[in-house]
């Protein structure tokens, strides 16, 4: 019956696509009658440089809050977040509904990478197509698609991931390698403008080509097609620094402290929590090191960790998946780098591509092939629907919580009572 139903995905991919775009058009759709809620106000309605239609350059010259003058400095330079806003503006205004229909629309569109990769990566077009399915219904999104100040999550997604498809393409093709790589260099160069957690894409290829490496290429010449995308963040840094003046805020940002090395884990946990376990979400998520270590999520994460490399060899697209996660999210994990809160679930949106993926090749490939005398069809298909309809009614009753901010406060007080930061923004908007 699977090899049926993947014969069928395969035989009619662009069906599948569509499919897949319309499902997360129809969950989503509440969005595009949200508002403007929490940073959104500032941003947009209070920025002379999305206002003006002369002041865009000043967007490239300085951090994402610059706007506000020089005490408002941060050390976030993602200059195509507020360029997009200057775009739409031109078209738009200050109408809300045109922000939340481009990220509904660019949601579906990196749905459709996602798809492509999977097909590339798995092999089997529905596993592929049941790991985007997930990846696209993941409740963890919501706070990137229905917000309009997660532009950043959203375009840096896109372009991420476009340009590791062009990656896997120019690794399988028989000529003009060096022309298609750095045409996914090229689709990179986007990404990292949109936000600074794509530095993580040059440490995804080194875990691509060691679960995937191939005696016939010599690591040589991949170190030439490494530098191109290398290249690319060097461009991306030089521009941060011009318009900055340093790289990063944080002090001896070289020098790790066991400190951050104990927080990081501690994240790493907590983010794998919120994954498993996507309930009572909200934008307001506390984050203490010390409860965090002490419970088991850190630990079984670092063991599924190492359990993915020691696969290596047997199972070396599963192991992938798994350390896809980790290495994407790394940029998320150091608190030096991050602003608050520390622990926030559009920070899954690119490493919830591995473990969806893993998800559906374990449930539809490693499985059956594992264990061809058990009837597995009437158990996996039946528990993976009923995980999708589950993330779907979550989807769609919290698509509404970011309508306008009395909306998200009021939800946020009463699932995270005890978020100091709640409190605080809620004040901000009563005054």
């Amino acid at each position: 019956m699977l090899s049926k139903c993947n014969e069928y995905v395969k035989n009619h991919s662009y069906t599948a696509g569509a499919a897949l775009a319309l499902v997360a058009a129809v969950v989503f759709s509440g969005v595009l009658s949200n508002g403007l809620v929490y940073d959104d106000g500032k941003q947009l309605l209070e920025n002379p440089f999305v206002r003006n239609p002369h002041l865009w350059w000043r967007i490239f010259t300085g951090s994402v809050w610059s706007f506000l003058g020089a005490a408002a400095e941060t050390n976030f330079y993602c200059p195509l977040h507020i360029f997009s806003y200057w775009l739409i503006w031109r078209v738009a205004g200050p109408n809300p509904a045109a922000y939340h229909f481009f990220q509904w629309t660019l949601y579906m569109a990196t749905g459709l990478v996602v798809f492509q990769i999977g097909r590339e990566l798995l092999g089997n077009d529905l596993a592929a197509f049941a790991g985007s399915l997930l990846w696209l219904l993941h409740p963890l999104h919501v706070e990137a698609v229905a917000w309009i100040a997660s532009v950043p999550e959203m375009g840096c997604g896109f372009f991420y991931l476009l340009a590791f498809l062009l990656f896997l393409r120019a690794e399988k093709a028989g000529s003009w390698r060096v022309a298609r790589h750095a045409l996914a260099a090229l689709a990179y160069l986007p990404a990292l403008f949109f936000k600074e957690a794509a530095f993580s894409f040059p440490l995804l290829l080194i875990a691509y080509w060691f679960f995937f490496s191939d005696a016939v290429e010599t690591w040589c010449r991949r170190a030439a097609w490494w530098g191109m995308y290398v290249a690319a963040a060097v461009v991306y840094s030089v521009a941060r620094i011009a318009a900055l003046g340093h790289f990063s805020r944080a002090a001896h940002f070289w020098k790790i402290q066991p400190k951050i090395i104990a927080a990081a884990i501690a994240l790493l946990g907590q983010h794998a929590k919120l994954f498993f376990w996507p309930v009572h979400l909200n934008v307001f998520h506390n984050f203490d090191p010390g409860p965090s270590l002490r419970s088991l999520w850190p630990w079984l994460t670092l063991l599924a960790l190492v359990a993915a490399g020691a696969l290596r060899k047997r199972q070396r697209v599963l192991g992938f998946l798994v350390v896809w996660w980790a290495v994407t999210l790394l940029p998320c994990l150091d608190v030096r780098l991050l602003s608050f809160p520390l622990l926030a679930e559009r920070f899954s949106y690119l490493p919830s591509v591995g473990i969806c993926f893993a998800l559906a090749y374990l449930c539809l490939i490693l499985l059956p092939e594992r264990l061809p005398h058990v009837r597995l069809v009437p158990v996996v298909l039946p528990v993976l629907g009923l995980l999708i309809c589950f993330w779907c009614v979550q989807d769609v009753r919290a698509v509404p919580n970011w309508r306008n901010n009395e909306s998200l406060f009021g939800y946020s007080l009463i699932v995270a009572p005890n978020a100091g930061l709640v409190r605080v923004h809620h004040g901000l908007d009563l005054q």
